[in-house]
């Protein structure tokens, strides 16, 4: 089971409704539930989908894989009671790395405006 399939639920894991909720194409709903991931950068539409079209509650931890699903991304405990429920998130577009500071690697990506960034 996907740790997206509670996000899904909001619409009955029915990808077109949750497109058209969120002004997307269906298609590229359905490729991301196939690939198991969601853009960070559409994260806050579907939270804001899910409760004014839902009146469901989502938060963005949800929108984050289990360390073992996504190696490289391991986020404690501690970190994870980081990211505010009512706040944004802060996530490269290039790398889909957080960079408001909880993973402080530098980027590896070459393409990526963060690739220079100094690791702490």
């Amino acid at each position: 089971m996907s740790h997206l399939a509670p996000i899904y639920a909001v619409w009955d894991h029915n990808a077109e409704a949750m497109a058209s909720d969120i002004g997307e194409p269906g298609v590229k709903v359905r490729q991301w539930r196939n690939r198991g991931n969601i853009p960070p950068i559409y994260w806050q539409r579907i939270i804001d989908a899910a409760a004014k079209k839902k009146g469901a509650t989502l938060k963005l931890s949800q929108f984050l894989p289990a360390p073992a699903d996504r190696p490289g991304w391991e986020l404690s405990e501690q970190d994870l009671a980081a990211i505010p429920d009512d706040g944004r998130v802060i996530v490269c577009d290039v790398c889909e790395r957080r960079v408001d500071g909880v993973i402080p690697n530098a980027c590896t990506f070459v393409d990526c405006p963060h690739a220079q960034r100094i690791a702490a």
